[in-house]
């Protein structure tokens, strides 16, 4: 009878619960929205990533930039509108995406065994300049991978279809062997050797004149590897190679000192940039001042004006760098305004930034060794 009157006791309250159960109004195990669901409702994909040249920047006409452009197809894809989450660094997209504050990560990512035991891995939708290091979202892991499913189907038709070519084709000329193996070993040397010294002052000079502290490295390592005693054949010296002439007019009391060379390069870089006409956009704009930066505006207007006498689009990169090897002969440089220019070494010298460039934020996203010493 005591286990009876308890039994009682218990009744009118566990009751109405199995009714409710029973019911189906409750059901205690049923799972929340998935990844996927959640976008949906929402009605917007967050994306995560760093701002450059090569993942997302503001043009005259908005957001873009290649990481930009795929994921706003992604989003599309979804029939959702797409935002974005900028981060200063890699460990803060990390920490973004385990958080819940973004969706997925795209920057550049290059999938390694460490990072694949933190993130969920999209296939492979590009390469680095070296041929060799996979490009990939990153998602969070666990069992939910209803995004990441839908992610590889968009990527599979965006391959089918070409719409991944085109996006690629619309930022990138072909950088196949810019950075050959060779040179690859001795900058993984040299970012041992000789960036450790030199990298607080090319963060904090790129920081000051908002451009990406990779891309002023990689252009100091393309002018002298690094080296403040370097000597160019036609006597330019210092880190950042710039001309007596150039020093003068940035007014650098000492081209060879070493912060002073990195500051006045920076400014002549950020000068040559800010130039441009404004219906240039990024990345054209930026690889037009690095190739100003090497053979002079005067040239480089050069080869725009012969562009666009050959039908070609003066505001393009891929047409402009095509024409400046042209600059070398007599037949187009003398219809010039500047005449006879190497034009073809300016050609090579912003390939080259482009090749070392690539591999810092490869280096800084995939935490290569060598890059987080020296961070």
């Amino acid at each position: 009878m005591r286990g009876l009157g308890n039994s009682r006791m218990f009744w009118p309250l566990a009751l109405p619960l199995a009714i409710v159960l029973a019911a189906g109004i409750v059901r205690l195990d049923q799972p929340g929205p998935d990844q996927l669901q959640q976008v949906r409702e929402r009605g917007a994909l967050v994306l995560l990533t760093r701002g450059g040249p090569s993942t997302y920047f503001q043009g005259p006409e908005g957001e873009t930039g290649p990481e930009y452009d795929l994921a706003r197809a992604f989003a599309n894809h979804l029939g959702v509108a797409l935002e974005v989450r900028l981060a200063d660094g890699f460990d803060e997209l990390e920490g973004l995406l385990s958080d819940g504050d973004g969706d997925f990560v795209a920057a550049n990512l290059s999938p390694t065994p460490d990072l694949e035991r933190r993130m969920r891995f999209s296939s492979a939708y590009a390469v680095t300049l070296d041929d060799r290091q996979e490009q990939a979202w990153g998602f969070r892991p666990g069992n939910d991978d209803s995004l990441a499913q839908a992610a590889e189907v968009f990527l599979q038709q965006a391959r089918d279809n070409g719409q991944l070519a085109s996006i690629q084709q619309r930022y990138q000329e072909d950088t196949t062997q810019t950075v050959d193996q060779l040179a690859v070993h001795h900058f993984m040397e040299d970012v041992r050797e000789r960036l450790p010294q030199y990298l607080p002052v090319f963060r904090e000079v790129a920081e000051q004149y908002d451009m990406d502290w990779r891309l002023l490295a990689a252009l100091a390592y393309q002018e002298s590897q690094w080296d403040p005693q370097a000597v160019s054949a036609t006597g330019v010296t210092g880190l950042m190679q710039i001309t007596r002439r150039t020093a003068t007019a940035m007014g650098l009391e000492d081209r060879d000192d070493p912060a002073q060379s990195i500051d006045g390069g920076a400014r002549y870089l950020a000068r040559m940039h800010e130039r441009m006409p404004r219906r240039i956009v990024e990345p054209d704009r930026t690889w037009m001042a690095l190739a100003a930066y090497n053979i002079g505006w005067g040239h480089l207007e050069d080869a725009r004006v012969l562009t666009q006498n050959q039908g070609g689009n003066p505001d393009s990169w891929m047409d402009v760098h095509s024409r400046l090897p042209l600059l070398t002969q007599e037949r187009y440089f003398s219809e010039l305004k500047h005449g006879y220019a190497r034009g073809y070494e300016a050609q090579r010298h912003v390939r080259s930034v482009r090749g070392y460039f690539e591999l810092l934020v490869w280096m800084e996203l995939s935490e290569h060794p060598l890059l987080v010493a020296a961070l």
